[in-house]
């Protein structure tokens, strides 16, 4: 256990002392794969196992879309310029925004392109999973970030 906490310590040690696009180009790896993750656990909410295979084929122009909305959304929302480690409450603003501009971006060109759409529970469960996952990822950053690179927290130092 002390192996693998000395681990997590040095590989964010690394990444700290990366410059900032690489930090960038990480977060933003992170979020497409949870976007991906949260586009699929919609269709198995949305659809029964024995279809799901079928169905995300089916679909797979218009969820390569959303993820590309959602994706390219999140930067003029400001998700990448703040720093993790004093992550507050306007990060739940800046991924709300992101997630809703790509939500409407998502249905704009849906409602254009005839090729381009996916069902609408889709269109309901996947921000929602999206927002929920993004704003974790972030406060779980935070979290990590505070008690391997910023020392113990605050509870144990007796300053609370």
């Amino acid at each position: 256990m002390r192996s693998l906490a000395l681990a997590i310590k040095t590989f964010l040690q690394a990444l700290s002392n990366q410059q900032r696009w690489v930090k960038n180009i990480t977060l933003v790896s992170l979020d497409s794969l949870l976007l991906i993750i949260c586009l699929l656990l919609a269709f198995a909410v949305r659809f029964s196992p024995d279809v799901l295979l079928v169905e995300i084929q089916s679909f797979s122009h218009g969820a390569a879309w959303w993820i590309a909305c959602h994706s390219i959304a999140l930067w003029p929302a400001g998700l990448y310029r703040p720093v993790l480690r004093h992550a507050g409450q306007e990060l739940l603003f800046q991924v709300v925004r992101g997630i809703m501009l790509g939500s409407l971006s998502f249905i704009i060109f849906s409602w254009f392109l005839p090729s381009v759409w996916v069902p609408r529970s889709i269109v309901v469960m996947a921000p929602i999973f999206s927002l929920l996952s993004l704003i974790s990822l972030r406060l779980i950053f935070r979290w990590v970030i505070r008690i391997h690179l910023m020392g113990t927290p605050l509870r144990e130092r007796n300053i609370v």
